[in-house]
């Protein structure tokens, strides 16, 4: 019977560990969502404090490293979250979009195949490549993307718009 009781100790404080964890989330959602960068950041940290496993504090780490335009902050952890769990998608998608817009498209475009590999051709990654591809000028490789989408989604007015864009461009 002591046993038992210890098992059901552990969950039940293994339950109010998770609670505090949550806790301190959305504290630091809330705050980061209200433009407070660091009352944000130490919520996510007094997350990571109670469990250093919580993926979820560190993507929020990095989501709110973007969010304040603290590009190179946020991609260490996207890139911690990378080796950690490498089979979710938007760790790579993350990771490509904040390269894009710190300026380095190669490295950008193969994190979105990356994800486009994992992912079994996610529309909005192919897009995300498409709008690096038209910064890097290569509307032919932009077009090759969208007309994928628009196989799926023929009527998309955003895409469409896209097209008629980089097709114009193309001829300039």
């Amino acid at each position: 019977m002591g046993c038992f009781m210890n098992i059901r100790c552990i969950n039940i404080f293994d339950f109010f560990r998770r609670i505090k964890v949550l806790f301190k989330l959305v504290l630091g959602v809330r705050n980061g969502n209200a433009g407070k960068f660091e009352k944000a950041l130490k919520y996510f940290d007094d997350a990571l404090r109670i469990d250093p496993t919580c993926l979820t504090a560190i993507e929020f780490k990095g989501v709110l490293y973007e969010k304040f335009e603290k590009y190179a902050e946020a991609l260490e952890f996207y890139e911690l979250l990378a080796k950690i769990d490498p089979i979710k998608n938007y760790v790579w998608f993350g990771k490509g979009n904040l390269l894009s817009k710190l300026g380095k498209y190669d490295e950008a475009i193969q994190w979105y195949d990356w994800a486009i590999k994992i992912t079994d051709h996610d529309l909005n990654v192919i897009l995300a490549k498409a709008y690096v591809y038209e910064d890097y000028k290569k509307y032919d490789k932009a077009l090759e993307g969208i007309n994928y989408i628009l196989k799926a989604h023929e009527d998309n007015e955003n895409v469409l718009h896209m097209k008629r864009r980089m097709l114009s461009l193309q001829k300039i």
